[in-house]
């Protein structure tokens, strides 16, 4: 990960060189990824993830500078690590609560509080609205219920309790779609909604 490092705060703040590397590195980065700001002496960190990953660290760039950020005391000893870039907007999440758990269980600290978001699966019957079939729908809801979301359309419920047994069992760190037709069919329309 040592070239994923980059040190933000230049030596020299009034060369704009320096400014202008550090930029030039950050849009080598895809937008979407999970992020920290890393204190490497003191094993600290501020892990956040992003839909945009130059307005996020210009806004915590710029919080530091004017004392106004967990990290503003230990400025000298910060660099931006960008951990993973991940392709769907859906995944970052997810993500992020791995890389949390990786960095805590290997001894670092945090400079803020962490609320982990935990995910749960359940199993609801729903009508498909062309045919007004009965299906059964396997969900993935966050632990604070703002986000839920359809991962597989079975007609069995056996179907959906092997599925969501394969997939969904344990702490959950990825979305994974099932690959019938009744889902794809879900996941297509969904598109056309949004």
């Amino acid at each position: 990960m040592s070239e994923n490092r980059i040190s933000i705060f230049p030596e020299d703040p009034s060369k704009t060189t320096e400014k202008r590397e550090i930029i030039d590195r950050l849009l080598a980065f895809p937008r979407q990824c999970i992020y920290a700001l890393i204190n490497p002496k003191d094993r600290k960190i501020f892990i956040s993830y992003s839909r945009n990953l130059l307005f996020s660290i210009g806004r915590n760039i710029d919080q530091i500078n004017d004392d106004n950020h967990v990290c503003s005391r230990d400025k000298d000893l910060i660099e931006l690590l960008i951990i993973e870039t991940v392709k769907q907007e859906k995944d970052l999440r997810l993500r992020y609560r791995f890389w949390e758990e990786y960095f805590k269980q290997n001894g670092y600290s945090f400079y803020r509080n962490i609320k982990t978001i935990n995910y749960r699966t359940r199993i609801e019957i729903i009508k498909r609205a062309k045919d007004k079939k009965s299906l059964l729908a396997v969900k993935l809801i966050s632990n604070n219920s703002r986000s839920m979301e359809v991962v597989g359309l079975f007609e069995k419920m056996e179907d959906a309790e092997a599925f969501k047994e394969k997939h969904y069992k344990g702490t959950i760190l990825k979305v994974v779609y099932a690959d019938n037709e009744d889902t794809k069919e879900y996941l297509k329309w969904i598109k056309t909604q949004s």
